[in-house]
């Protein structure tokens, strides 16, 4: 990639050209799953990514994000859990089942989200047994939600579904407002993550959390052509998001880890934008790239607008 000082020129990158290269992306990834596993073993095999995740914040901000957390999932009613990059959902599995054992009054759903649906572990595929309850098969149908039936003949409080699709199409399109949603290892392997994690946030019910790693692994650029540091697009996120409390890991314990609480209906905004860009030395290329206005910018795609 070219440093800032290297002569550039923007051209358009249409949305037509977007969503074609998000589909070539995730066609590359189909059958082998986003995250390149599901635990990371030098951990104890009793923590979830979800644990994991949160573990990465200090004390403060991990009291605040486990509370908000609890508070949400324990009201009364049902409440949709996901894990974007699921591997084999081990995660998934055992934090819903955590909160359905917790609050046994509630339902809960588990939705794991990755490149490959025979990975998971979540059960028996209810479609594959015309065992589907009613609204599953429209489920199936219209938003490639696959239901997944238990192994246990005993009742409970939680079910699960996959889905193998894109992330960045999923969230587009996804029917429920979700409560919980965390992904590690996952990120880094989107075209667009900051689209994603806007279309993830947008999808949050009120008091939902998002928690988010490897999202910071792709640069995003001032106007100017500078890439941005971490801590300044976490700090611009707070400025233009009112509605939302946004909390930024300590990097001292690994890679930054965002969390996204919902306080408010108002949409999330990154105030990003894309575009092909061109390099203008001999032996120059183009490529995408993403960078941060407050203002519209010509010859490019604003990510809060797609």
């Amino acid at each position: 990639m070219p440093n800032h000082k290297t002569p550039k020129v923007r051209t358009p990158f249409t949305r037509d050209e977007l969503e074609q290269t998000l589909a070539s992306v995730f066609e590359s990834h189909r059958g082998q799953g986003y995250a390149y596993m599901d635990h990371d073993y030098d951990r104890p095999m009793t923590e979830t990514a979800y644990d994991r995740l949160i573990s990465y914040f200090d004390d403060d901000r991990r009291k605040l994000i486990t509370s908000r957390v609890q508070e949400t999932l324990s009201r009364a009613g049902t409440h949709h859990l996901m894990d974007q990059g699921c591997g084999h959902a081990n995660s998934l599995n055992m934090v819903a089942r955590r909160f359905a054992r917790q609050f046994p009054q509630n339902e809960y759903r588990g939705y794991g989200v990755s490149a490959s649906l025979e990975d998971m572990w979540l059960g028996q595929r209810a479609w594959e047994d015309d065992e589907m309850i009613e609204d599953d098969d429209k489920l199936l149908e219209k938003h490639n939600v696959c239901p997944f039936r238990s192994w246990d003949d005993e009742k409970e409080n939680v079910r699960f579904f996959g889905i193998e699709e894109d992330v960045h199409k999923m969230m587009e399109q996804f029917p429920y407002p979700l409560d919980l949603v965390f992904s590690d290892n996952t990120y880094f392997h989107l075209f667009m993550p900051w689209l994603a994690l806007k279309r993830t946030a947008d999808k949050l019910a009120v008091g939902g959390v998002a928690v988010i790693r490897t999202l910071f692994q792709f640069s995003v650029d001032s106007t100017t052509g500078r890439p941005m540091s971490e801590r300044s697009l976490v700090e611009l996120l707070e400025k233009d998001n009112p509605d939302y409390h946004i909390l930024s890991s300590d990097l001292q314990r690994g890679r930054r880890v965002l969390a996204i609480l919902k306080n408010g209906e108002a949409q999330f905004r990154t105030n990003q934008h894309i575009c092909r860009i061109e390099t203008l030395q001999r032996g120059g290329y183009k490529y995408v790239g993403t960078f941060y206005s407050r203002k519209p910018q010509a010859h490019s795609l604003s990510l809060d607008e797609l």
